[in-house]
Parts: C-alpha cells; sequence; structure tokens
C-alpha cells in the first residue's frame, strides 16, 4: 500500500509559500522508520523534504505523512521489554534527577495541578506526584498510558482533540519533546491555554534548529527526523507561536547543563560503540571523500551540547 502524505501551510503564519531548505533520503537516514513502515504495509517515500516559511521563519517537513501513517509507524516502533543494562541503569539516574531539576525550576512560578502532554512512560509525573503535585497525563499510545495507570498515575489515553479537560482548572503544563510531533501545534496550545488557570505557567523544551550542532550538521544533524519531527523550531519561532496562543513569556533559553550533556554522551557512545564502528566502516567502502564521510558520521554521535530550547511562559 502506498504511503499517505499531506500538504501543509505554515503553522505559525498560515502562508503557503515555503522554500525548500533540505532533501533527505529516507532509506539512508531513517532505516529504522522504513522498517516500521514495511510492517504496517506502507511502502515509504524515496525522500522527505525540509521547507522554510519564506515569511516567518518557521521549518517543516512538506509534504508530510498523515496522521493516520504517524500512529501506526510510532506504534511499530515502539521497543519491546529487554534486560535493563548497567549504561541504562545509569542514565536511569541521570535522568531522573534531570526530571527534579526540571520540576524544581516548575515550582519557581506555580504549584498545585500539573499535566503532562505526551507524557510517554509517566518519569516526569513520578517525580512530580512525589514532590507534592496532583497529576494529570495526556497520551496518545494505549499501552503506555495503560502503562501508567498501572503505576497509579491518573493517565488518559488520547490527545488534547479528544480528551476533555475543564477550562482554568490547570496550574502547570508541560511541553517537553512533544511540540516538535504535534500536527497542529498552534491548535494544541490554543487548547492548553483554554485549559489553564490565569497566571498558570507553560513549560515546552523542543530541539533548537538554530544551535551551533544544527547550524554545522546541516541536514545531517541527527535531531531533525523529518518523518516524525514534523517542525523545527528555534527561539524565535517557538516563542512567536506560543504568545500567537496568548500566553507571555518570562524567561527563554538554551539547555546549556554540560556536565549533564557530556555524561550523557558518554553513555551513549558506550552503548552505540559496535554500531558506530559499523557505519564509519560502511561509510568508507562509498565512493565518496574522506572527508565528506568522517563528516557525516561523526555529526551523528556529536555531543548534543545546547541543542534544546526552553520556554517558559504565563497564561
Amino acid at each position: 500500500m502506498k504511503h499517505r502524505l499531506e500538504l501543509v501551510s505554515c503553522n505559525l503564519c498560515g502562508k503557503d509559500k515555503p522554500r525548500l531548505k533540505w532533501r533527505i533520503k529516507s532509506s539512508m537516514y531513517y532505516p529504522k522508520l522504513m522498517n516500521a513502515l514495511s510492517k504496517v504495509g506502507r511502502d515509504p517515500p524515496e525522500y522527505f523534504d525540509i521547507v522554510q516559511c519564506r515569511h516567518c521563519g518557521l521549518v517543516y517537513t512538506n509534504p508530510r505523512y498523515s496522521s493516520e501513517d504517524q500512529t501506526e509507524s510510532y506504534e511499530s516502533q515502539k521497543p519491546g521489554k529487554a534486560k535493563e543494562t548497567f549504561i541504562q541503569k545509569l542514565r536511569k539516574t541521570s535522568e531522573r534527577n534531570r526530571l527534579n531539576s526540571r520540576m524544581q525550576e516548575i515550582e519557581r512560578y506555580a504549584k498545585g495541578i500539573l499535566l503532562d502532554v505526551g507524557c510517554a512512560d509517566g518519569k516526569l509525573l513520578t517525580v512530580a506526584k512525589e514532590r507534592g503535585w496532583k497529576v494529570i497525563g495526556v497520551e496518545p499510545f494505549g499501552k503506555e498510558a495503560a502503562a501508567c495507570r498501572k503505576l497509579g498515575l491518573d493517565v488518559k489515553t488520547g490527545t488534547l482533540d479528544t480528551v476533555k479537560l475543564k477550562a482554568d482548572s490547570i496550574n502547570a503544563t508541560n511541553l517537553s519533546d512533544v511540540i516538535e510531533h504535534l500536527p497542529d501545534p498552534s491548535k494544541t496550545l490554543e487548547q492548553v491555554h483554554r485549559i489553564m488557570k490565569k497566571g498558570g505557567l507553560l513549560l515546552v523544551s523542543t530541539q533548537d534548529i538554530g544551535s551551533f550542532n544544527a547550524r554545522t550538521g546541516g541536514k545531517g544533524w541527527d535531531l531533525i527526523s523529518p518523518a516524525s519531527h514534523l517542525y523545527q523550531f528555534d527561539k524565535k519561532t517557538l516563542k512567536a507561536m506560543v504568545e500567537k496562543a496568548g500566553f507571555r513569556t518570562i524567561r527563554l533559553y538554551r539547555d546549556n547543563n554540560m556536565l549533564r550533556h557530556y555524561l550523557n554522551f558518554a553513555f551513549a557512545m558506550l552503548s552505540r560503540s559496535i554500531v558506530f564502528a559499523k557505519l564509519f566502516l560502511y561509510r568508507l567502502t562509498k565512493s565518496r571523500s574522506l572527508r565528506s564521510q568522517l563528516k557525516k558520521t561523526t555529526l551523528r554521535y556529536w555531543p548534543p551540547l545546547n541543542d534544546h530550547v526552553i520556554l517558559l511562559a504565563r497564561k
């Protein structure tokens, strides 16, 4: 069965005259996605186009998979259960410390009821609950939502379109590594604005296409992932989209926890060493110049320093 692609206008300004920024071959950059789509009977496209709005500068995938194909490919890529390794245990400790730091930052501005949109396995909700918050999660994937409920978390299956929450009922909302996946982030932010109390806090975290690694790596940047990351924000476009929904930005910065980034990079390098070696040898067998191959190989394993932008805003 053929893939289903849809053309979209700019989600920030509504204009429909983008310029082509990058064209990315599917088979070269996304073998896992290609396999996942094959499992659900979809023929993947030969390439993805990343475009940039000429009017406001928003970068996005266009055309892109339909919502149905996105859901199917995500579900088929979900990893199964596996024995936890020593490296994974170390990373889990690092991740818990990061989430406590995230909650400390939120608590500088709000307290009470926390909504986590796209809560995945509920790690942030668990930490927040331990810190005295009443927590609510919204997760589109049924298996993950059910696993969260087994942990005693109030997690609803669906999206803000299907899960009806009361207006003016939430003190703080977290959108971490979520907004880039949303088919209509402007609409989602408007929905979040409706359900939040006046003075409530919104936290958005996403990969930053204005970062050093993104500008250096170009279409080889590890976080591009055009099939699933439908939008690529920088500080300017993220701020504009959040404020368009009615929020007032109070803080906007790049994540620069250098120690954490280097530790995560060290853990990643240890766990990926065999894959890296195979990829390196594969690149060397191609006819392109050695310099070009080294660049493409190493960019995907470069430390993700300052690759994320974090925005805090009030209703």
